[in-house]
């Protein structure tokens, strides 16, 4: 499965890597975490990019679902 970072803020004067989530980003990120566990289709492992953006979609998408999914977090 690859997934894509939920729905973010619009790049600013700020650094990229520190872009959050939209609300609707948030909404979206723990629907489909939802919808996945409902399913019966998780990932054994996330790789997880250390930005923001992705860790916030991750962490949604994780406690939506009610799964404890193990994770990498790619500091590069």
């Amino acid at each position: 499965m690859l997934l894509r970072h939920a729905k973010a803020e619009a790049h600013g004067r700020g650094d990229d890597f520190e872009r959050v989530l939209t609300e609707r980003g948030e909404t979206d990120a723990a629907a489909l975490g939802r919808y996945m566990a409902d399913v019966g289709i998780l990932p054994a492992l996330a790789l997880v990019s250390a930005a923001a953006r992705t860790k916030a979609t991750f962490d949604r998408f994780e406690t939506a679902a009610n799964a404890k999914i193990p994770a990498h977090v790619e500091e590069s």
